[in-house]
């Protein structure tokens, strides 16, 4: 409630899901508004603090459409049970938004969900999904998930928020911490390759699926995970990364990507020789220029 402030009014008027409307103070408009959940508001904001001057109103309409965390975790429940556990095709993310734990305020979640997998099928293109739909349209839908997932506090959604970050090589938030490891890793190397160390987990810990990720994503994760194991450098490196890079089956974010990883591995395994012909193709793309431009500086000198 203490985000909720009601500035110059005296007091207001408040018709809830078309009701009579009630004249409330300010300090009771919001206390109303912080404990609605479910409801449309229609608001007048009167100020009429000049004794001599006719009230000055305007009037606002409110939508209210929050879900609960019971809700929220019956979204999540179905997208595990429907998305997760089987393969990801647009007949399986329709069962999934008709769904009935899908439906009313976890709506909005589900959607979000949904165009994200419905992403990773337009990225990947299986053989056994007949797509008129471009390929770089998975770029809107992950943009659209993003935008969102974003505004949910759970679990699920942040991690699947920092999947598609990465994925779209926004690493605005790096060294934000999902609990996957290898994503985590991933990120802090591809936003400061200097300062890259996370701890291995046990091998011994038990995980399970918790969303689907596309195979080109995954493919990066691994190839991180790969290079900051290795404690030396070598041609055979240089050739596995190189062909990533130029693989006509990655998209162009994991192109960018695959280089960075390649750059950032070998220079700190001191071959420095060896990063420079991936510096050079990512020194001047963003945002991976902002590390690559000063390791070219720094090999020149």
């Amino acid at each position: 409630m203490s985000d909720i402030a009601v500035t110059n009014a005296s007091h207001a008027k408040v018709c809830r899901d078309g009701a009579l409307p009630q004249q409330v103070s300010t300090d009771t408009l919001r206390k109303t508004i912080a404990a609605t959940s479910q409801a449309e508001l229609k608001l007048e904001l009167v100020n009429a603090t000049e004794q001599r001057a006719a009230p000055v109103v305007t009037y606002y309409g409110l939508s209210f459409r929050i879900a609960q965390k019971a809700e929220l975790k019956r979204v999540e429940e179905a997208f595990r049970e429907i998305l997760v556990s089987e393969a990801i095709t647009r007949n399986s993310i329709g069962s999934f938004l008709a769904d009935k734990r899908t439906q009313g305020p976890g709506r909005e979640y589900a959607s979000g969900l949904a165009d994200y997998c419905l992403g990773i099928i337009i990225k990947e293109r299986p053989d056994g999904e007949s797509l008129t739909t471009p390929f770089s349209r998975y770029r809107e839908l992950y943009g659209r998930a993003l935008d969102t997932l974003k505004d949910f506090p759970r679990p699920l959604a942040r991690l699947i928020t920092c999947i598609i970050r990465f994925s779209l090589n926004h690493f605005e938030n790096g060294g934000e911490r999902t609990g996957y490891w290898e994503l985590d890793l991933a990120i802090e190397l591809l936003s400061n390759p200097g300062s890259a160390s996370l701890a291995r987990p046990h091998e011994s810990v038990t995980r399970r699926p918790v969303c689907p990720i596309d195979h080109g994503t995954g493919r990066m994760l691994e190839l991180s995970k790969h290079l900051t194991a290795q404690p030396r450098w070598s041609p055979i490196l240089d050739d596995e990364c190189r062909t990533l890079a130029q693989s006509d089956l990655l998209d162009v974010t994991d192109h960018q990507k695959a280089l960075a990883i390649w750059a950032a591995s070998a220079w700190r395994l001191g071959s420095t020789e060896c990063a420079l012909e991936p510096l050079t193709q990512i020194a001047e793309i963003y945002p991976f220029s902002r590390w690559a431009s000063k390791y070219l500086e720094q090999a020149s000198t």
